[in-house]
Protein backbone atom coordinates (compact mmCIF):
# COMPACT_ATOMS: atom_id res chain seq x y z
CA UNK A 1 0.00 0.00 0.00
CA UNK A 2 2.04 3.29 -1.15
CA UNK A 3 0.78 6.77 -1.92
CA UNK A 4 1.82 9.26 -4.39
CA UNK A 5 3.60 12.43 -3.00
CA UNK A 6 5.47 15.35 -4.77
CA UNK A 7 9.02 16.31 -3.58
CA UNK A 8 9.34 19.87 -1.56
CA UNK A 9 11.93 20.69 -3.33
CA UNK A 10 12.12 19.57 -7.66
CA UNK A 11 8.15 18.98 -7.53
CA UNK A 12 8.96 15.06 -8.93
CA UNK A 13 6.73 12.68 -8.31
CA UNK A 14 7.48 9.40 -5.88
CA UNK A 15 5.68 6.76 -4.23
CA UNK A 16 5.98 6.85 -0.75
CA UNK A 17 5.39 3.49 1.72
CA UNK A 18 2.85 5.04 4.80
CA UNK A 19 5.35 3.51 7.33
CA UNK A 20 7.44 6.42 6.69
CA UNK A 21 4.68 8.91 7.49
CA UNK A 22 6.97 11.35 9.86
CA UNK A 23 10.48 9.99 9.14
CA UNK A 24 13.19 11.73 6.80
CA UNK A 25 13.56 11.01 3.19
CA UNK A 26 15.87 11.70 0.19
CA UNK A 27 14.07 12.62 -2.55
CA UNK A 28 15.00 9.72 -5.72
CA UNK A 29 15.38 12.46 -8.09
CA UNK A 30 17.44 15.52 -6.54
CA UNK A 31 18.59 13.45 -3.50
CA UNK A 32 17.36 16.43 -1.20
CA UNK A 33 15.70 15.30 2.60
CA UNK A 34 12.15 16.08 3.50
CA UNK A 35 9.94 14.55 6.26
CA UNK A 36 7.11 12.28 4.08
CA UNK A 37 3.80 14.10 5.18
CA UNK A 38 0.68 12.02 6.47
CA UNK A 39 -0.99 13.05 3.16
CA UNK A 40 -0.11 14.45 -0.62
CA UNK A 41 -1.78 17.79 -0.38
CA UNK A 42 0.48 21.31 -0.30
CA UNK A 43 0.09 24.78 0.32
CA UNK A 44 -0.84 26.80 -3.02
CA UNK A 45 -2.45 23.57 -4.24
CA UNK A 46 -5.34 24.25 -6.24
CA UNK A 47 -7.47 20.89 -6.60
CA UNK A 48 -11.67 21.26 -7.87
CA UNK A 49 -12.74 24.71 -6.27
CA UNK A 50 -10.52 24.86 -3.29
CA UNK A 51 -7.44 26.65 -3.38
CA UNK A 52 -4.81 25.16 -0.62
CA UNK A 53 -3.23 27.80 0.96
CA UNK A 54 -1.32 26.90 4.13
CA UNK A 55 -0.86 23.98 6.87
CA UNK A 56 -2.52 24.04 10.02
CA UNK A 57 -2.31 20.91 11.76
CA UNK A 58 -1.42 17.28 11.52
CA UNK A 59 -3.83 14.81 13.87
CA UNK A 60 -4.96 11.41 14.37
CA UNK A 61 -6.41 10.47 11.15
CA UNK A 62 -4.53 13.11 8.94
CA UNK A 63 -3.47 16.98 8.26
CA UNK A 64 -5.95 20.08 8.27
CA UNK A 65 -5.29 23.06 6.04
CA UNK A 66 -6.72 26.64 5.57
CA UNK A 67 -8.07 26.86 2.17
CA UNK A 68 -10.44 29.39 0.22
CA UNK A 69 -13.19 28.05 -1.78
CA UNK A 70 -12.82 29.61 -5.49
CA UNK A 71 -16.79 29.92 -6.19
CA UNK A 72 -18.00 31.49 -2.68
CA UNK A 73 -14.09 33.15 -1.87
CA UNK A 74 -15.04 31.56 1.42
CA UNK A 75 -12.03 30.62 4.15
CA UNK A 76 -12.27 26.93 5.21
CA UNK A 77 -10.57 24.18 7.46
CA UNK A 78 -9.76 21.37 5.38
CA UNK A 79 -9.48 18.22 7.00
CA UNK A 80 -7.65 15.76 4.26
CA UNK A 81 -7.73 12.09 5.70
CA UNK A 82 -4.22 10.31 5.15
CA UNK A 83 -3.96 7.47 2.56
CA UNK A 84 -2.33 5.29 5.22
CA UNK A 85 -5.91 5.51 6.78
CA UNK A 86 -7.95 5.36 4.26
CA UNK A 87 -6.86 2.84 2.34
CA UNK A 88 -9.02 -0.26 1.95
CA UNK A 89 -11.44 1.12 4.25
CA UNK A 90 -12.92 3.39 1.45
CA UNK A 91 -16.74 2.64 2.63
CA UNK A 92 -15.82 2.63 6.26
CA UNK A 93 -14.52 6.14 5.88
CA UNK A 94 -17.89 7.51 3.48
CA UNK A 95 -19.83 5.88 6.56
CA UNK A 96 -17.71 7.93 9.46
CA UNK A 97 -17.95 11.44 7.13
CA UNK A 98 -22.05 10.71 6.69
CA UNK A 99 -22.25 10.60 10.11
CA UNK A 100 -19.94 14.14 10.50
CA UNK A 101 -22.46 15.70 8.34
CA UNK A 102 -25.84 13.76 9.66
CA UNK A 103 -25.23 16.81 12.37
CA UNK A 104 -25.79 19.67 10.34
CA UNK A 105 -29.55 19.61 11.71
CA UNK A 106 -27.81 20.80 15.40
CA UNK A 107 -28.32 25.12 14.98
CA UNK A 108 -25.98 25.90 17.49
CA UNK A 109 -23.43 28.93 16.82
CA UNK A 110 -21.42 27.37 19.00
CA UNK A 111 -21.02 24.02 16.81
CA UNK A 112 -18.94 24.09 13.55
CA UNK A 113 -20.78 21.61 11.55
CA UNK A 114 -19.08 20.21 8.29
CA UNK A 115 -20.10 21.84 5.17
CA UNK A 116 -18.84 20.05 2.28
CA UNK A 117 -17.02 16.89 1.65
CA UNK A 118 -15.43 14.79 -0.87
CA UNK A 119 -12.01 13.72 -2.61
CA UNK A 120 -9.27 16.00 -3.10
CA UNK A 121 -6.09 14.54 -5.40
CA UNK A 122 -7.60 10.79 -4.28
CA UNK A 123 -7.82 11.72 -0.76
CA UNK A 124 -10.84 11.89 1.15
CA UNK A 125 -11.47 15.57 2.94
CA UNK A 126 -14.52 16.67 5.04
CA UNK A 127 -14.51 21.13 5.07
CA UNK A 128 -15.15 23.29 8.02
CA UNK A 129 -15.97 27.09 8.16
CA UNK A 130 -13.01 29.08 9.26
CA UNK A 131 -13.10 30.82 12.81
CA UNK A 132 -10.99 32.79 14.60
CA UNK A 133 -9.50 31.32 17.78
CA UNK A 134 -6.68 28.97 18.85
CA UNK A 135 -7.85 25.45 19.40
CA UNK A 136 -7.42 24.14 23.25
CA UNK A 137 -3.86 21.40 22.24
CA UNK A 138 -2.37 24.11 20.34
CA UNK A 139 -2.42 26.50 22.76
CA UNK A 140 -1.58 24.38 25.53
CA UNK A 141 1.61 22.78 23.28
CA UNK A 142 3.01 26.91 23.02
CA UNK A 143 2.25 28.29 26.45
CA UNK A 144 2.00 25.26 28.54
CA UNK A 145 -0.64 23.95 31.24
CA UNK A 146 -3.19 26.56 32.65
CA UNK A 147 -3.65 27.29 36.02
CA UNK A 148 -6.11 25.04 37.88
CA UNK A 149 -8.87 28.33 37.62
CA UNK A 150 -8.94 28.73 34.20
CA UNK A 151 -8.87 24.96 33.26
CA UNK A 152 -12.33 25.01 35.58
CA UNK A 153 -13.86 27.51 33.82
CA UNK A 154 -13.11 26.15 30.25
CA UNK A 155 -14.87 22.70 32.07
CA UNK A 156 -17.72 24.18 32.49
CA UNK A 157 -18.01 26.25 29.72
CA UNK A 158 -17.89 23.22 27.43
CA UNK A 159 -20.21 21.23 29.80
CA UNK A 160 -22.93 23.88 29.69
CA UNK A 161 -22.70 23.77 25.65
CA UNK A 162 -23.23 19.78 26.18
CA UNK A 163 -25.72 20.33 28.42
CA UNK A 164 -27.32 22.22 25.87
CA UNK A 165 -27.10 20.23 22.95
CA UNK A 166 -27.94 17.04 25.12
CA UNK A 167 -31.25 18.53 26.77
CA UNK A 168 -32.51 19.68 23.32
CA UNK A 169 -31.75 17.07 20.84
CA UNK A 170 -30.49 14.13 23.28
CA UNK A 171 -27.46 13.52 21.52
CA UNK A 172 -23.84 13.40 22.26
CA UNK A 173 -20.29 14.70 21.05
CA UNK A 174 -18.39 11.31 20.64
CA UNK A 175 -15.40 12.75 19.95
CA UNK A 176 -14.24 15.23 22.55
CA UNK A 177 -10.73 15.92 22.74
CA UNK A 178 -8.27 19.35 23.14
CA UNK A 179 -8.24 19.62 19.18
CA UNK A 180 -11.94 19.76 18.94
CA UNK A 181 -12.26 22.66 21.22
CA UNK A 182 -11.78 25.72 20.18
CA UNK A 183 -10.91 29.15 22.10
CA UNK A 184 -12.17 32.63 21.47
CA UNK A 185 -10.61 35.72 22.58
CA UNK A 186 -13.51 36.76 23.59
CA UNK A 187 -14.10 33.71 26.23
CA UNK A 188 -16.23 31.81 23.97
CA UNK A 189 -15.55 28.07 23.14
CA UNK A 190 -16.83 26.16 19.84
CA UNK A 191 -16.66 22.85 19.17
CA UNK A 192 -15.46 20.38 16.18
CA UNK A 193 -16.20 17.13 14.47
CA UNK A 194 -19.80 16.35 16.55
CA UNK A 195 -20.66 12.84 16.40
CA UNK A 196 -17.25 11.81 15.32
CA UNK A 197 -14.39 9.80 14.93
CA UNK A 198 -15.23 6.97 17.90
CA UNK A 199 -16.96 4.48 15.30
CA UNK A 200 -13.74 5.01 12.69
CA UNK A 201 -11.63 4.05 15.38
CA UNK A 202 -13.21 0.55 16.60
CA UNK A 203 -13.98 -0.24 12.99
CA UNK A 204 -9.78 -0.94 12.89
CA UNK A 205 -8.08 1.99 11.91
CA UNK A 206 -4.50 1.93 12.47
CA UNK A 207 -2.91 5.18 13.90
CA UNK A 208 -0.69 7.28 11.88
CA UNK A 209 3.21 6.62 13.06
CA UNK A 210 5.28 9.92 14.59
CA UNK A 211 2.27 11.71 15.35
CA UNK A 212 2.18 11.00 19.07
CA UNK A 213 2.41 14.06 20.03
CA UNK A 214 -0.86 15.24 19.17
CA UNK A 215 -3.99 14.61 20.94
CA UNK A 216 -5.91 11.91 19.51
CA UNK A 217 -9.79 10.47 20.24
CA UNK A 218 -8.09 7.25 21.87
CA UNK A 219 -6.95 9.51 24.55
CA UNK A 220 -9.75 10.84 25.72
CA UNK A 221 -12.23 7.80 25.23
CA UNK A 222 -14.26 6.13 27.84
CA UNK A 223 -13.68 2.68 27.86
CA UNK A 224 -16.95 1.14 27.08
CA UNK A 225 -16.91 3.10 24.15
CA UNK A 226 -13.88 0.86 23.13
CA UNK A 227 -15.43 -2.10 23.23
CA UNK A 228 -19.06 -1.27 22.25
CA UNK A 229 -19.51 0.05 18.16
CA UNK A 230 -23.01 2.01 19.83
CA UNK A 231 -23.44 5.43 20.29
CA UNK A 232 -22.11 7.10 23.50
CA UNK A 233 -24.45 9.04 25.96
CA UNK A 234 -23.40 12.24 27.93
CA UNK A 235 -21.43 9.76 30.74
CA UNK A 236 -19.27 8.96 27.73
CA UNK A 237 -18.57 12.89 27.34
CA UNK A 238 -18.05 13.24 30.62
CA UNK A 239 -15.09 10.68 30.75
CA UNK A 240 -13.38 12.60 28.14
CA UNK A 241 -14.00 15.87 29.78
CA UNK A 242 -12.30 14.66 32.85
CA UNK A 243 -9.34 14.09 30.92
CA UNK A 244 -9.43 16.83 29.29
CA UNK A 245 -9.71 18.49 32.49
CA UNK A 246 -6.43 16.58 33.47
CA UNK A 247 -4.77 17.33 30.25
CA UNK A 248 -5.22 21.57 30.70
CA UNK A 249 -3.39 21.52 34.54
CA UNK A 250 -0.24 18.83 33.61
CA UNK A 251 0.17 19.55 30.15
CA UNK A 252 0.02 15.81 29.21
CA UNK A 253 -2.65 13.42 28.50
CA UNK A 254 -3.90 11.52 31.41
CA UNK A 255 -2.76 7.98 29.58
CA UNK A 256 0.99 7.62 27.04
CA UNK A 257 1.06 4.49 25.14
CA UNK A 258 2.61 4.09 21.70
CA UNK A 259 -0.40 3.04 19.97
CA UNK A 260 -4.34 3.30 19.85
CA UNK A 261 -4.55 -0.39 21.37
CA UNK A 262 -2.59 -0.07 24.36
CA UNK A 263 -3.81 3.54 25.63
CA UNK A 264 -6.96 1.82 25.27
CA UNK A 265 -6.05 -0.89 27.12
CA UNK A 266 -4.78 1.30 29.68
CA UNK A 267 -8.44 3.67 30.22
CA UNK A 268 -10.08 -0.06 30.40
CA UNK A 269 -7.39 -1.16 33.60
CA UNK A 270 -5.36 1.17 34.98
CA UNK A 271 -6.32 3.63 37.56
CA UNK A 272 -7.55 7.27 37.31
CA UNK A 273 -4.69 9.53 37.27
CA UNK A 274 -4.02 12.44 39.75
CA UNK A 275 -2.84 15.93 39.85
CA UNK A 276 -0.42 15.16 42.61
CA UNK A 277 2.70 16.56 41.25
CA UNK A 278 1.25 20.34 41.12
CA UNK A 279 0.36 20.81 44.44
CA UNK A 280 -2.26 23.71 44.96
CA UNK A 281 -4.45 24.82 47.25
CA UNK A 282 -7.99 23.02 46.40
CA UNK A 283 -6.16 20.13 44.95
CA UNK A 284 -7.62 17.31 46.72
CA UNK A 285 -11.56 18.57 45.51
CA UNK A 286 -9.85 18.78 41.78
CA UNK A 287 -8.88 14.95 41.97
CA UNK A 288 -11.93 13.92 43.56
CA UNK A 289 -14.24 15.60 40.49
CA UNK A 290 -11.30 13.84 38.10
CA UNK A 291 -11.90 10.75 39.58
CA UNK A 292 -15.47 10.91 39.37
CA UNK A 293 -16.17 12.46 35.54
CA UNK A 294 -13.45 9.38 34.39
CA UNK A 295 -14.61 6.15 36.62
CA UNK A 296 -14.72 3.03 34.60
CA UNK A 297 -17.69 2.63 35.61
CA UNK A 298 -20.67 4.87 34.05
CA UNK A 299 -23.15 4.73 36.92
CA UNK A 300 -20.29 5.90 38.94
CA UNK A 301 -20.03 9.22 36.97
CA UNK A 302 -22.31 11.99 37.44
CA UNK A 303 -25.89 11.45 36.77
CA UNK A 304 -26.69 14.37 34.88
CA UNK A 305 -24.54 17.47 33.22
CA UNK A 306 -26.07 19.99 35.67
CA UNK A 307 -25.13 17.57 38.86
CA UNK A 308 -21.03 17.64 36.95
CA UNK A 309 -21.71 21.63 36.35
CA UNK A 310 -22.79 22.23 40.05
CA UNK A 311 -19.58 20.34 41.32
CA UNK A 312 -17.15 22.13 39.18
CA UNK A 313 -18.38 25.45 40.26
CA UNK A 314 -18.31 24.35 43.63
CA UNK A 315 -14.26 23.60 42.75
CA UNK A 316 -14.08 27.04 41.35
CA UNK A 317 -15.17 27.78 44.98
CA UNK A 318 -12.70 25.54 46.83
CA UNK A 319 -9.78 27.02 44.06
CA UNK A 320 -10.42 30.69 45.48
CA UNK A 321 -12.33 32.29 43.04
CA UNK A 322 -16.02 33.83 44.12
CA UNK A 323 -16.68 36.36 41.59
CA UNK A 324 -16.90 34.38 38.73
CA UNK A 325 -18.77 31.36 39.09
CA UNK A 326 -21.86 32.51 37.61
CA UNK A 327 -20.01 31.74 33.82
CA UNK A 328 -22.18 31.87 30.80
CA UNK A 329 -21.81 29.05 27.69
CA UNK A 330 -22.25 32.07 25.74
CA UNK A 331 -19.74 34.07 26.74
CA UNK A 332 -17.93 36.03 23.72
CA UNK A 333 -20.76 35.67 21.17
CA UNK A 334 -22.04 38.57 19.03
CA UNK A 335 -25.61 39.85 19.99
CA UNK A 336 -26.70 38.12 16.81
CA UNK A 337 -25.27 35.15 17.28
CA UNK A 338 -26.90 35.08 21.30
CA UNK A 339 -30.25 36.14 19.51
CA UNK A 340 -30.34 32.88 16.61
CA UNK A 341 -29.37 29.99 19.45
CA UNK A 342 -31.93 31.50 22.27
CA UNK A 343 -34.65 31.54 19.44
CA UNK A 344 -33.14 27.97 17.97
CA UNK A 345 -33.25 26.57 21.59
CA UNK A 346 -36.74 28.06 22.75
CA UNK A 347 -37.92 26.79 19.58
CA UNK A 348 -37.13 23.29 20.28
CA UNK A 349 -38.51 24.04 24.45
CA UNK A 350 -41.93 25.24 22.87
CA UNK A 351 -41.93 22.34 20.99
CA UNK A 352 -41.83 19.72 23.76
CA UNK A 353 -44.04 21.63 25.88
CA UNK A 354 -46.80 21.82 23.28
CA UNK A 355 -46.58 18.49 22.50
CA UNK A 356 -46.91 17.56 26.54
CA UNK A 357 -50.00 19.59 26.75
CA UNK A 358 -51.77 17.93 24.09
CA UNK A 359 -50.87 14.62 25.65
CA UNK A 360 -52.44 16.25 28.79
CA UNK A 361 -56.01 17.32 26.58
CA UNK A 362 -56.26 14.39 25.22
CA UNK A 363 -55.77 12.00 28.55
CA UNK A 364 -58.23 14.40 29.94
CA UNK A 365 -61.31 13.93 27.26
CA UNK A 366 -60.51 10.12 26.96
CA UNK A 367 -61.34 10.29 31.41
CA UNK A 368 -64.42 12.65 31.13
CA UNK A 369 -65.97 10.01 28.06
CA UNK A 370 -65.33 7.34 30.38
CA UNK A 371 -66.68 8.97 33.75
CA UNK A 372 -69.51 9.70 31.60
CA UNK A 373 -70.55 6.49 30.05
CA UNK A 374 -70.25 4.28 33.32
CA UNK A 375 -71.18 6.32 36.17
CA UNK A 376 -73.76 8.92 34.73
CA UNK A 377 -76.94 7.77 32.94
CA UNK A 378 -79.49 5.66 34.93
CA UNK A 379 -78.10 6.43 37.95
CA UNK A 380 -78.59 9.75 37.74
CA UNK A 381 -82.46 9.63 36.95
CA UNK A 382 -83.16 7.13 39.73
CA UNK A 383 -81.73 9.89 42.14
CA UNK A 384 -84.06 12.25 41.24
CA UNK A 385 -86.74 9.70 41.49
CA UNK A 386 -85.93 9.12 45.15
CA UNK A 387 -85.29 12.54 45.88
CA UNK A 388 -89.16 13.42 44.77
CA UNK A 389 -90.52 10.34 46.99
CA UNK A 390 -88.50 11.32 49.75
CA UNK A 391 -90.79 12.66 52.70
CA UNK A 392 -90.52 16.12 53.36
CA UNK A 393 -89.30 15.10 57.05
CA UNK A 394 -86.53 13.07 55.78
CA UNK A 395 -85.63 16.22 53.87
CA UNK A 396 -86.02 18.84 57.38
CA UNK A 397 -83.63 16.04 58.61
CA UNK A 398 -81.14 16.45 55.80
CA UNK A 399 -81.25 20.03 55.92
CA UNK A 400 -80.36 20.38 59.24
CA UNK A 401 -77.09 17.80 59.16
CA UNK A 402 -76.23 19.39 56.24
CA UNK A 403 -75.83 22.81 58.35
CA UNK A 404 -73.89 20.71 60.99
CA UNK A 405 -71.33 19.23 58.47
CA UNK A 406 -70.78 22.92 57.25
CA UNK A 407 -70.04 24.13 60.31
CA UNK A 408 -67.91 21.45 61.63
CA UNK A 409 -65.91 21.44 58.06
CA UNK A 410 -65.64 25.00 57.81
CA UNK A 411 -63.64 24.70 61.57
CA UNK A 412 -61.60 22.08 60.73
CA UNK A 413 -60.53 24.70 57.64
CA UNK A 414 -59.56 26.69 60.16
CA UNK A 415 -58.16 25.06 62.14
CA UNK A 416 -55.54 22.89 59.54
CA UNK A 417 -54.85 27.03 57.90
CA UNK A 418 -53.46 27.32 62.03
CA UNK A 419 -51.54 24.06 61.68
CA UNK A 420 -49.83 24.46 58.15
CA UNK A 421 -49.06 28.12 59.21
CA UNK A 422 -47.34 26.61 62.30
CA UNK A 423 -45.25 23.78 59.97
CA UNK A 424 -43.86 26.45 57.92
CA UNK A 425 -42.86 28.48 61.00
CA UNK A 426 -41.50 25.31 63.00
CA UNK A 427 -39.77 24.30 59.73
CA UNK A 428 -38.03 28.00 59.24
CA UNK A 429 -36.67 28.25 62.68
CA UNK A 430 -35.63 24.76 62.06
CA UNK A 431 -33.56 25.34 59.54
CA UNK A 432 -32.04 28.47 61.15
CA UNK A 433 -30.99 26.73 64.36
CA UNK A 434 -29.68 23.03 63.15
CA UNK A 435 -28.05 22.39 66.56
CA UNK A 436 -31.37 22.49 68.91
CA UNK A 437 -32.86 19.16 67.58
CA UNK A 438 -34.88 18.75 71.32
CA UNK A 439 -36.62 22.14 70.95
CA UNK A 440 -37.61 20.97 67.25
CA UNK A 441 -38.89 17.80 68.53
CA UNK A 442 -40.92 19.30 71.03
CA UNK A 443 -43.07 21.90 69.44
CA UNK A 444 -44.06 19.37 66.43
CA UNK A 445 -45.18 16.73 69.30
CA UNK A 446 -46.71 19.45 70.22
CA UNK A 447 -48.47 20.63 67.40
CA UNK A 448 -49.61 17.01 66.44
CA UNK A 449 -51.20 16.67 69.84
CA UNK A 450 -53.50 19.36 69.94
CA UNK A 451 -54.36 19.13 66.31
CA UNK A 452 -54.46 15.03 66.16
CA UNK A 453 -56.68 14.68 63.04
CA UNK A 454 -55.68 17.63 61.20
CA UNK A 455 -54.60 17.01 57.35
CA UNK A 456 -51.53 18.13 57.96
CA UNK A 457 -50.51 15.09 60.15
CA UNK A 458 -48.17 12.77 58.07
CA UNK A 459 -46.08 16.39 57.24
CA UNK A 460 -45.58 17.00 60.98
CA UNK A 461 -44.97 13.00 61.54
CA UNK A 462 -42.43 13.74 58.16
CA UNK A 463 -40.70 16.16 60.23
CA UNK A 464 -40.48 13.99 63.44
CA UNK A 465 -38.93 11.71 61.62
CA UNK A 466 -36.07 13.97 59.89
CA UNK A 467 -34.95 14.54 63.80
CA UNK A 468 -35.24 10.90 64.77
CA UNK A 469 -38.39 11.07 66.84
CA UNK A 470 -41.25 8.54 66.71
CA UNK A 471 -44.39 9.84 65.62
CA UNK A 472 -47.37 9.90 68.43
CA UNK A 473 -49.41 7.53 67.79
CA UNK A 474 -52.50 5.80 69.82
CA UNK A 475 -50.81 3.31 72.63
CA UNK A 476 -51.15 -0.51 71.82
CA UNK A 477 -50.94 -3.23 74.03
CA UNK A 478 -47.57 -5.10 73.27
CA UNK A 479 -47.38 -8.08 71.57
CA UNK A 480 -45.69 -11.05 72.68
CA UNK A 481 -41.98 -10.80 71.74
CA UNK A 482 -40.55 -12.47 69.15
CA UNK A 483 -37.24 -13.39 67.66
CA UNK A 484 -35.89 -10.15 65.90
CA UNK A 485 -34.82 -10.22 62.82
CA UNK A 486 -30.79 -9.61 62.67
CA UNK A 487 -29.96 -6.73 60.58
CA UNK A 488 -27.59 -7.19 57.92
CA UNK A 489 -24.39 -4.87 58.92
CA UNK A 490 -22.32 -3.36 55.99
CA UNK A 491 -18.91 -2.85 58.17
CA UNK A 492 -16.93 -1.56 55.37
CA UNK A 493 -19.06 1.10 54.72
CA UNK A 494 -20.06 1.68 58.67
CA UNK A 495 -16.13 2.12 58.66
CA UNK A 496 -15.62 4.53 55.72
CA UNK A 497 -18.79 6.98 57.39
CA UNK A 498 -16.78 6.84 60.42
CA UNK A 499 -13.80 7.93 58.74
CA UNK A 500 -15.00 10.46 56.97
CA UNK A 501 -17.17 12.13 60.15
CA UNK A 502 -13.98 11.99 61.53
CA UNK A 503 -11.83 13.73 59.20
CA UNK A 504 -14.79 16.40 59.03
CA UNK A 505 -14.32 16.74 62.61
CA UNK A 506 -10.96 17.73 62.36
CA UNK A 507 -11.01 19.87 58.91
CA UNK A 508 -14.45 21.49 59.49
CA UNK A 509 -13.77 24.43 57.30
CA UNK A 510 -13.74 21.68 53.97
CA UNK A 511 -16.95 21.01 53.94
CA UNK A 512 -17.50 20.91 49.79
CA UNK A 513 -14.51 17.96 50.26
CA UNK A 514 -16.12 16.26 52.93
CA UNK A 515 -19.98 16.30 51.15
CA UNK A 516 -17.94 14.86 48.05
CA UNK A 517 -16.37 12.19 49.90
CA UNK A 518 -20.44 11.09 51.10
CA UNK A 519 -21.90 11.31 47.32
CA UNK A 520 -18.91 9.29 45.99
CA UNK A 521 -19.55 6.84 48.98
CA UNK A 522 -23.44 6.71 48.13
CA UNK A 523 -22.85 6.17 44.81
CA UNK A 524 -20.82 3.28 45.16
CA UNK A 525 -22.67 1.62 47.95
CA UNK A 526 -26.32 2.29 46.79
CA UNK A 527 -28.16 -0.34 48.67
CA UNK A 528 -26.35 0.14 51.49
CA UNK A 529 -28.41 -0.12 54.88
CA UNK A 530 -26.47 2.89 55.87
CA UNK A 531 -28.24 5.37 53.03
CA UNK A 532 -29.66 7.17 55.45
CA UNK A 533 -26.96 8.55 57.85
CA UNK A 534 -25.04 9.03 54.32
CA UNK A 535 -27.71 11.14 53.07
CA UNK A 536 -28.02 13.24 56.20
CA UNK A 537 -24.29 13.55 56.58
CA UNK A 538 -24.49 14.72 52.93
CA UNK A 539 -27.63 17.50 53.29
CA UNK A 540 -25.49 18.76 56.67
CA UNK A 541 -22.00 19.47 54.29
CA UNK A 542 -24.52 21.26 52.04
CA UNK A 543 -25.40 23.92 54.02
Amino acid sequence: MSYELRCQFCASRMEVDPMYIGQDMACPHCNEVFKVPPTSITAGMVEGDYWVQKHFATGDLGEVFYAKRSSTNEKLFLKVISPAISAGRESQVQQYIANIESFRQIQHPQLVAAVDSGIINDQFFIAYPFSEGKFLDTQIEAKGAYSPKSAVKIAIKVAMLLNDIYETYQTAHNALKPGNIQLESQGAIRLYDFGGAKRFITMGAGQLPSIRQKSTIADYMAPELSHDDRIGNCFSDMYSLGGILFYMVRGFKPYEGSDTTQILQKHLLEPTPHTDSNSFNGQAEFDEIIATLMAKDPSKRYRSWEECIEALKGLLLALGSHSQTNLNVHDGLSATQLSMASKDLEAKKNDKIIVLLLGIIVLCLILFLAVFLFIGGGDDEEKVVDKKNKPKVEQTSKASNGTSKSQTSTKEAKEDDIVIGKIIEYEKWASQNPSKTTITKKKFESLLKKYPNTIHAQRIRDNLEMYAVEPIREEVKPEPKKEQLKVPVDSAVLDQISTIETWAKENPEKKIITRLKFQRLLRENPNTPYKSRIEENIRKFSD
